[in-house]
């Protein structure tokens, strides 16, 4: 069932307070997905009792497999709405527009202030044992430049590869920490990661969008970055600024140290005459 195309085709006989519900998942799908029938009423200004009743009108015997269906429209169905809306928007101002997107992500993210919780997550990379990433499809965005620069620093790193989770996190430990980009499509293979390593008492980091999203219960510590975009992919330098922010927070905190290996670094790279120099 395609809960959007049922919703549409039964809109003019819902009551108005069902009309009201039924015009917020469609304008807020990406958002209301993850909420509660209750918060879906307050959002909607009516009661849950209302949103319960939609979901029966439109055939679901409960809001669970009601909610289901609309998680799985939104994972189906958000790039190609997003494409749709490129296609409509031919404004001459694209890329102003554009950067207006990006800096909006940013200062968004900028206002969650979330100080603590940076410094916080810089201190476990600090004390791990060992360091785990895993985020694959878009999320290698955050992931892949964040193992290539928490390996310069630290050496102790491991991205893990989407093929082979079990294998790495067989390796576990309660002394490690594993950092995850979380963001939606949410990735089912990625929670599964995280279950894994909580079960196993790792210190898990996780980026994400939102307080609702369902790896937050999973995490030690969330950091939330807003990934809004006039693509149809979503925007990651929002999450990457905060990539940033940890690593100059680990670069103060433990400076003698990052110091030492970067300084052995540079003597590798010297030695092995990577940087290109024209004679």
């Amino acid at each position: 069932m395609n809960v959007l195309t049922t919703i549409e085709e039964n809109y003019q006989q819902l009551s108005m307070s069902q009309q009201k519900v039924a015009y917020v998942i469609i304008q807020h799908l990406d958002e209301i997905t993850l909420l509660s029938a209750k918060k879906i009423g307050e959002k909607a200004n009516v009661s849950e009792a209302t949103v319960l009743r939609l979901a029966k009108i439109l055939g679901y015997p409960n809001f669970k497999e009601f909610q289901r269906d609309l998680q799985a429209s939104l994972l189906k169905e958000r790039t190609l709405r997003r494409m749709n809306a490129i296609k409509q928007n031919d404004e001459a101002s694209w890329l102003q527009s554009h950067y207006d997107s990006e800096i909006e992500n940013l200062t968004a993210t900028k206002l969650s202030n979330q100080e603590k919780e940076i410094t916080d997550v810089a201190k476990s990379i600090m004390n791990a044992s060992h360091i785990y990433l895993a985020g694959w499809r878009m999320g290698l965005s955050l992931t892949s430049p964040f193992s290539y620069i928490l390996k310069i620093m630290y050496g102790a790193v491991t991205q893990i590869p989407q093929g082979e989770i079990a294998e790495y996190s067989t390796h576990f430990s309660n002394k490690d920490i594993l950092i995850i980009s979380a963001f939606p499509r949410y990735c089912t293979e990625t929670k599964k990661v995280v279950e894994t390593a909580k079960k196993q008492g790792v210190t898990i980091i996780v980026f994400t969008d939102s307080p609702l999203s369902p790896f937050v219960p999973l995490a030690t510590t969330s950091l939330f970055a807003k990934t809004v975009s006039n693509s149809f992919l979503d925007s990651y330098t929002a999450p990457v600024a905060i990539m940033n922010a940890i690593i100059y927070r680990i670069s103060q905190l433990d400076y003698n140290r990052i110091q030492k290996n970067l300084t052995k670094m540079e003597q590798q790279w010297k030695y092995m005459n990577i940087e290109y120099n024209e004679k």
